[in-house]
């Protein structure tokens, strides 16, 4: 008699279409059609992955088509079946895997694509936590601002690409679907929640790199060093003070 965790073990494998053995003592309805007894669950989980996919990635959904997306999504859940109790977690291999797809030949911007659905996703369901403010800023002895350091607002992802990704965003998700994307063109993104909604900004490349330093536990002086005089003031009321970063937990006691 199969232990409880092995029967667990083929019924996943099985459900999944891995080539598990079939778990003994299965019943057998009559009056059903004669095939896997299992196949209704393996069919219904093939479809609500699919399907919980195409809702994480709606961009790269809408750029493939549903149909080819159900495909692709077919071929992902075998490699990488999920491993999160929660199915809004399901899809941080995506990207990745799109690497070796046959479609990243033709669209060569669609994993990062997928990155960028994936970093909306993440900022949607992430962990709140109390966010840095200007009020905060404003409250701070001027003789210790270089010393402040930070950590990333669990919603924030730090995403460079060499496409011109917010231009391909907006033209997929607009009147006209854009197929191609030229290289050469690298963009920096921000992306993390703010006001209850997901969002993401093109920043420079000073900028950027100035916000993976903090996010990196940098001090705020060593970051601004990185930047250019002209852009600190805007770094620091639309990046620092926006919601994607945290105060550090000593300074907030």
């Amino acid at each position: 008699m199969l232990g409880l965790l092995e029967l667990q073990r083929q019924m996943c494998g099985t459900v999944r279409g891995q080539g598990a053995s079939e778990p003994p003592g299965l019943y057998r309805p009559t009056h059903l059609p004669p095939g896997h007894p299992l196949s209704v669950y393996r069919n219904n989980h093939r479809i609500s992955l699919a399907a919980a996919l195409a809702v994480t990635f709606p961009t790269v959904t809408k750029l493939l088509g549903a149909d080819a997306m159900q495909v692709v999504a077919g071929r992902f859940l075998m490699l990488h079946p999920p491993r999160q109790p929660c199915v809004a977690e399901y899809g941080n291999d995506f990207a990745g895997y799109l690497e070796g797809e046959a479609l990243a030949g033709e669209l060569p911007y669609l994993p990062d694509l997928a990155r960028l659905d994936w970093a909306l996703n993440r900022a949607r369901t992430a962990a709140d936590a109390m966010p840095y403010s200007a009020q905060d800023l404003a409250a701070e002895s001027s003789d210790q601002l270089g010393d402040l350091q930070f950590v990333p607002h669990p919603s924030l992802t730090l995403l460079e690409s060499k496409y011109a990704l917010p231009q391909v965003y907006q033209a997929i998700h607009g009147s006209t679907l854009a197929t191609t994307a030229r290289e050469g063109k690298p963009c920096h993104l921000m992306i993390w929640r703010q006001l209850q909604d997901a969002r993401f900004a093109a920043v420079g490349a000073n900028v950027f790199a100035s916000a993976q330093a903090i996010a990196a536990g940098g001090r705020l002086i060593d970051a601004c060093k990185i930047l250019q005089p002209s852009t600190l003031p805007d770094f620091m009321a639309h990046f620092l003070c926006s919601g994607a970063f945290v105060g550090n937990s000593d300074q907030l006691c």
